[in-house]
């Protein structure tokens, strides 16, 4: 018996068919999430909020040129008469700012005012991830429409979407994050990028979205 003839005569004792769709795309880096702490001494007299943030937008635009969102600012007092301010700012800046960081808070801190422990997150923004995951959804649902076709005219059948369900769990877990959208996102090495022949990109962001499928023969099949 042909492998044709196999697949015919399986198709035509069973009413529903299940399986995974695996749809993926990269997204390119086009910005890095810095962050930086800030901490500052101020005097107890001084009350002049305004003027604390101004000094610490300042401060930080010597660092790096940015929006920077500035966190609530924990305030503790000491005995002489001061207080010691501490939040923590974040920006996103292109991935060319991203060098050096250490060095150039040093030099864009003053005195009563420093930043310290800057970190470069690397993760694609969220909005951008839901974009791609929409897109991956879309590119399933034309995938499972050819796979109906394809089913019609080998079984002679008439095959219907019955269930899908975007976003089942798999095995990616085990070396992927799993987003909230269901897909799963892992970061892509620079050497790999290279070695694709993609010099321009100085990092990237793998989205797998893993689909469930059920398909129905139709009634009186």
């Amino acid at each position: 018996m042909s492998e044709l003839s196999q697949l015919l005569s399986r198709l035509a004792d069973v009413d529903t068919l299940s399986y995974r769709v695996y749809a993926h795309t990269t997204v390119p880096q086009d910005d890095v999430r810095i962050t930086v702490a800030v901490a500052a001494l101020v005097s107890i007299a001084d009350s002049d909020q305004q003027d604390l943030y101004r000094r610490i937008r300042e401060t930080l635009a010597n660092f790096i040129k940015a929006d920077w969102a500035l966190s609530q600012i924990i305030r503790t007092a000491d005995a002489m008469g001061y207080e010691h301010i501490d939040l923590s700012a974040s920006a996103r800046v292109p991935p060319e700012e991203n060098y050096n960081l250490q060095e150039r808070a040093r030099r864009a801190s003053r005195e009563g005012l420093a930043l310290t422990n800057p970190n470069a997150d690397y993760t694609v923004r969220a909005d951008r991830v839901s974009s791609a995951v929409q897109t991956l959804r879309e590119q399933t649902l034309r995938e499972v429409r050819q796979h109906i076709e394809g089913f019609n005219r080998v079984s002679e059948r008439r095959w219907r979407l019955g269930h899908i369900a975007f976003g089942a769990e798999s095995e990616l877990a085990e070396a992927m994050r799993r987003t909230s959208k269901g897909a799963y996102t892992g970061g892509i090495p620079d050497y790999v990028l290279r070695s694709e022949g993609d010099t321009e990109l100085t990092g990237a962001e793998r989205i797998v979205l893993v689909t469930e499928v059920v398909l129905k023969a139709g009634a009186g099949e």
